[in-house]
């Protein structure tokens, strides 16, 4: 294959998933519709389970996410934190703290533990899990 044709691939690719992320948003807004619908109806006629789905499964959710805190009062937090467990320069601790949380893209030891795929057994009745030390 030339680039122009994985080009061309990429670009069909791009537009395929496009395509199935807009139809997968309205079939869950339909799916909120009629979650809404049929809990008025297992409200209304006082009933508990329907099929496999019970009142509390269908009710509607009114959560919403909490804002974030700004950066600064999240530094201002963390340093007085570090003060109170008794680190001497808690300023220039929460500087260095800070760039190691960035990644720069430098880390020449990419291949640790936990940047590789993970093997997944099954486990009782369907669930997967995770040895931490064989990885799978």
């Amino acid at each position: 294959m030339n680039e122009r044709s994985y080009l061309d691939e990429i670009n069909s690719i791009d537009a395929e998933l496009k395509r199935i992320n807009i139809h997968t948003k309205s079939l869950r807004t339909q799916k909120v519709k009629a979650m809404n619908g049929l809990y008025q109806y297992m409200k209304s006629h006082n009933i508990q389970k329907v099929g496999n789905i019970t009142i509390e499964k269908c009710a509607p959710k009114n959560t919403q996410r909490a804002k974030a805190k700004p950066k600064s009062e999240r530094k201002k937090l963390a340093i007085n934190l570090f003060r109170e467990v008794g680190i001497p320069d808690p300023i220039n601790f929460y500087n260095e703290f800070e760039k190691l949380q960035k990644n720069t893209g430098n880390e020449e030891n990419n291949d640790d533990f936990y940047s590789q795929p993970q093997k997944r057994k099954r486990g009782k009745k369907g669930q997967d899990t995770i040895d931490p030390f064989l990885g799978f």
